[in-house]
């Protein structure tokens, strides 16, 4: 569910002169989220189900939190059973809206829409995988349009407070900058590619399945997805033994802060997923918890740690532009570079930071609102002062790149033809699972056997 309020950067603090204007505002909307969710359990609003399992994706924060690059984890995991699946959103930020609805975005061969009609994140869905994808404000009838083309599952975008569609799980995504360090952590390491469960509980079979999923593109994710909670800074990124929450300012309903709901919600989760960014030359070790308790209550959350790192470089401007670049720089090829960065996603930070992580000097970041649709006279703009700034790379996000004007990528590709490199580039991301591997697959396995008739 989007709120009125989503598209307020949240890099930044509101003024203290709003703080009782807002305080205000956030206490109504907490009144009104009360509200719906008695009329709920009183049966005056109902949850609708549909014939094959439902699998939910969301976060309590607006913004990014890592949901795109989880769901394509998902994806690959579910490929990898042998099923047929579909992602439901509500494509927020479309330009175009058709009078048919729900849009049907992908079939499981890429985009069958352009990316206004789809929307940034379902386009770049479609365009990565190999799902089935649909877009409609009202995800019922986008799930029940999935089900008549015979998909096996649905993984439902962004649906932690989307209640009208009823789910077999329910994940949601926390930073783990919100979580508290401790020495009692335990250290697990990734290296390279692979996938790999830090618990005892993981077996063989369960980290092979993941390298598969890996491999047929569930891993990799647009940097909108992977920039919650890495702005801040201002906390450790490792979580605690115990995996309890750590209260941060921004910690208040929206608009005087950034949660959704209150964090008592939590106790609705079926699987808590929390999201590390480490910087390089870190990629390779984060700390890890040993569980996650609800704030609410003593209920124990089984958890699972995913780490979202860069993979490496696509040109912009591929001669293909219906298609994902592909990928043709490695990540130490942006060393010792200066690069101007353009974003329109809800963490710039984030990407920033990454940035620089891997050793790049920034010299300018034109970072839009999320969701932005740059023109080619944004872009074009952009390009001159990146140049009068003495960068000699420019960088965007997968999130971004798909929204570029048609015009513009045949510039960059008539560009492309005349030099032997390109120099504007998108920074490729995925995530991979660090710890609690077997409890997710055990959680999916349940998931589709407790639908199954």
């Amino acid at each position: 569910m989007r709120g009125p309020f989503d598209h307020i950067p949240r890099d930044e603090k509101p003024p203290a002169a709003w703080t009782p204007l807002l305080g205000a505002a956030a206490c109504a909307f907490g009144a009104a989220l009360a509200l719906r969710r008695l009329a709920y359990r009183c049966g005056v609003l109902s949850s609708r189900c549909v014939s094959v399992p439902v699998m939910s994706v969301g976060n309590l924060r607006v913004g990014g939190g890592g949901k795109t690059p989880f769901t394509r984890l998902l994806l690959g995991l579910l490929e990898a059973r042998g099923l047929k699946a579909a992602v439901v959103s509500r494509g927020y930020g479309r330009q175009k809206t058709r009078d048919m609805s729900p849009v049907i975005v992908a079939r499981g061969d890429g985009p069958l829409v352009d990316v206004a009609t789809a929307g940034d994140e379902p386009y770049l869905m479609a365009s990565t995988s190999r799902a089935f994808v649909a877009v409609d404000a009202d995800r019922v009838a986008a799930a029940q349009a999935m089900v008549e083309l015979g998909v096996d599952v649905i993984l439902l975008d962004d649906g932690f407070q989307n209640w009208r569609l009823a789910r077999d799980l329910d994940i949601v995504l926390l930073p783990a900058s919100s979580m508290e360090a401790s020495p009692e952590s335990r250290h697990a390491s990734i290296s390279g590619h692979a996938l790999a469960d830090a618990d005892a509980d993981a077996d063989a079979d369960d980290v092979a399945r993941s390298r598969s999923a890996s491999a047929s593109g569930a891993a990799s994710g647009p940097a909108s997805g992977s920039a919650s909670g890495a702005a801040s800074g201002s906390r450790s990124a490792s979580p605690s033994a115990s995996g309890v929450w750590a209260p941060a300012p921004s910690d208040h309903l929206l608009p005087l802060g950034s949660l959704r709901e209150p964090i008592q919600a939590l106790e609705r989760a079926d699987l808590i997923v929390v999201n590390h960014m480490p910087a390089r030359p870190h990629f390779d070790q984060i700390e890890l918890p040993a569980s996650f308790s609800s704030p609410a209550s003593a209920k124990s959350i089984p958890r699972i740690d995913v780490v979202t790192a860069p993979v490496g470089f696509a040109v912009v401007g591929p001669p293909d532009p219906s298609m994902s670049p592909r990928r043709t720089h490695a990540l130490s090829q942006i060393e010792g570079r200066r690069v101007a960065l353009f974003s329109a996603i809800a963490r710039p930070g984030a990407f920033e930071t990454m940035m620089t992580s891997l050793g790049a000097t920034v010299v300018l970041h034109r970072a839009l609102p999320d969701h932005a649709w740059p023109s080619c006279e944004i872009l074009e703009a952009f390009k001159r002062e990146g140049r009068a700034a003495g960068a000699t790379h420019f960088v965007t996000t997968e999130k971004d790149a798909v929204k570029f004007p048609e015009a513009f990528l045949r510039a960059q590709r008539n560009d492309l033809a005349a030099c032997a490199r390109g120099n504007f580039w998108c920074l490729e991301i995925e995530q991979r699972v660090v710890s609690g591997l077997a409890r997710l697959n055990a959680a999916i396995d349940r998931a589709l056997e407790a639908a199954t008739p």
